[in-house]
């Protein structure tokens, strides 16, 4: 299934030694993430507030970026200190927790 062009218009240029989040292979586009930010709980000095991380593009390969568009690849994010990386969610990320899966929003990849 091709990607619609709302999706295709959202991918920028990456620069030559990125890689691809799910496979290590060198990334053609960026994609913003199919939701901007994640929740990393209540604020350690003042429980009232949550904090909430700001995520960055997504690095694909362009087979990668096929799959996401197309909804069989589900993006996840791996927030640990250590590791705060993307990656396929039905994997383990590199620090050895499980990716946690984005979820899409109404804007998400798939136009509405």
């Amino acid at each position: 299934m091709a990607a619609s062009r709302y999706a295709r218009q959202m991918s920028v240029a990456v620069k030559p030694d990125v890689r691809c989040v799910v496979c290590g292979e060198l990334a053609t586009v960026a994609l913003p993430p199919p939701s901007p930010t994640i929740a990393r709980g209540p604020d350690p000095e003042d429980a009232d507030y949550q904090l909430t991380g700001v995520l960055p593009d997504v690095a694909l390969c362009a087979t990668h970026e096929e799959g996401v568009l197309d909804g069989t690849i589900a993006l996840g994010c791996c927030d640990a200190e250590s590791c705060r990386r993307f990656g396929d969610s039905t994997q383990l990320s590199p620090c050895g927790e499980p990716f946690v899966k984005l979820p899409v929003k109404r804007n998400g990849y798939r136009k509405s």
